[in-house]
């Protein structure tokens, strides 16, 4: 089966609008995937930073028991 182009046939004016048309979904995808990559970076920081506070806070922990122990 052979495939045509649509706008074979159609004004330029529609012709432009078509393309367009196409470009501003392709825009509208494109963004889309940005926001989604931002959002995933965003996740990571975010995980990344949990887990450095978490590590941080025991070796606090760690530090203030070691303290202690030797206190008593």
């Amino acid at each position: 089966m052979i495939k045509t182009d649509p706008s074979i046939g159609k004004p330029k004016e529609e012709r432009l609008t078509q393309t367009d048309s196409h470009r501003r979904l392709l825009q509208k995808a494109f963004l889309s995937f940005q926001l989604f990559q931002c959002d995933m970076i965003d996740q990571a920081i975010f995980h990344e930073a949990l887990s450095y506070d978490r590590q941080k806070r025991r070796q606090t922990n760690e530090s203030f028991v070691v303290i202690l122990l030797f206190c008593l």
